[in-house]
C-alpha cells in the first residue's frame, strides 16, 4: 500500500531476510543499522529515529558521521514509565546521559502528549527551541478519496486494536464501559490484539457477570 499511495517513498529492509534479531533489545545496537547510516550518510540530511533509549546510539553515530545533518527524535513518551525510571537505583546516571543526549546532540524533539511535553521540560530542561508538541495526525486529503460503503451495507461493528491488558491501553475502562452499554440490534465489539495473562482473568470475570460473549469478542 505504501508503494501505491506514496510512490516516492523508498523502503529498505535492514534485517537479513526481513527477520528481526533474536533478542529485541539488540535493535538498539544492531550492526546493519550502523552500516546503513554510514553508507548513506551523505544523502541523509535528516535522521528521524524514535524514542530516547532506542535512538541514542544511532543518533550519536549519525552526528559523528554527518555533523551538519539534523537529528530529529520523535517520542510518544510514556510518563508513567518515566516516573518509574526516576525511582530506580542509580537513575541519576541514566538521567544525566539522556539529558546530555537531548540537549547537546539532538537537534529537534517532538512529543505526542502534553503530559510528556511537561515531563521533558521539567526533568530535562528543554525549551521551545528544541521541543515541540505534535500529536499524531491523519491524512485528510487521502481519506477524502477513500471509497466508503453506505451504512446499509455495513455491519454494526466497533473495532479496537492494541496490546490488550497493558496499562497504556486501560482495557479495564473498556470493560467497565461495556457493562453500562444498552446493547441494541446486532451491535458487536471486537477487541483484537495480544492479551496479557492477568487481563485474561478479568475477561473471564466480565463474561461471568455480563454474559456478553456474543457481543464483546476478544480475538
Amino acid at each position: 500500500i505504501f508503494q501505491k499511495e506514496v510512490p516516492e517513498l523508498v523502503l529498505d529492509a535492514l534485517y537479513d531476510n526481513g527477520k528481526l534479531p533474536k533478542y529485541p533489545p539488540l535493535l538498539m545496537a544492531y550492526k546493519h543499522t550502523f552500516k546503513f547510516i554510514y553508507q548513506n550518510r551523505k544523502q541523509m540530511d535528516i535522521f528521524n529515529p524514535y524514542y530516547i533509549k532506542h535512538s541514542i546510539l544511532y543518533g550519536i553515530f549519525y552526528k559523528l558521521v554527518r555533523r551538519r545533518g539534523l537529528l530529529y527524535v520523535k517520542l510518544d513518551m510514556d510518563p508513567i514509565q518515566c516516573e518509574r525510571e526516576q525511582k530506580q537505583p542509580f537513575n541519576f546516571i541514566r538521567k544525566f546521559v539522556y539529558r546530555c543526549y537531548l540537549k547537546y546532540v539532538v537537534d529537534k524533539i517532538t512529543v505526542e502528549s502534553t503530559i510528556g511535553e511537561k515531563f521533558l521540560r521539567e526533568h530535562y530542561g528543554l525549551d521551545d527551541s528544541k521541543l515541540l508538541y505534535i500529536p499524531n495526525g491523519i491524512d485528510d486529503r487521502y481519506l477524502s478519496h477513500v471509497p466508503i460503503d453506505s451504512l446499509d451495507k455495513k455491519e454494526n461493528i466497533i473495532l479496537t486494536v492494541g496490546r490488550i491488558g497493558t496499562y497504556q491501553k486501560n482495557s479495564e475502562m473498556l470493560l467497565a464501559a461495556c457493562k453500562q452499554v444498552d446493547w441494541r440490534d446486532d451491535w458487536k465489539l471486537y477487541v483484537v490484539g495480544p492479551c496479557t495473562e492477568e487481563f485474561r482473568e478479568k475477561i473471564t470475570e466480565f463474561y461471568a457477570e455480563t454474559h456478553l460473549q456474543n457481543r464483546v469478542v476478544f480475538t
